[in-house]
């Protein structure tokens, strides 16, 4: 699996012409992402999280 930094993504995201907007919206969707995989993981489901 290939890792990359919010960071990283966002600007990836800008060079591809994706509005603020939308920016903040991938990096939202992110941050609920990873919450919700530390919990699922922090009970005993095999998970990656990064």
């Amino acid at each position: 699996m290939i890792h990359v930094r919010a960071e990283e993504a966002a600007e990836i995201l800008r060079r591809a012409g994706c509005s603020a907007p939308v920016i903040e919206h991938c990096l939202a969707v992110r941050r609920v992402a990873l919450r919700l995989a530390k919990e699922i993981k922090r009970k005993g489901v095999k998970i990656d999280v990064g």
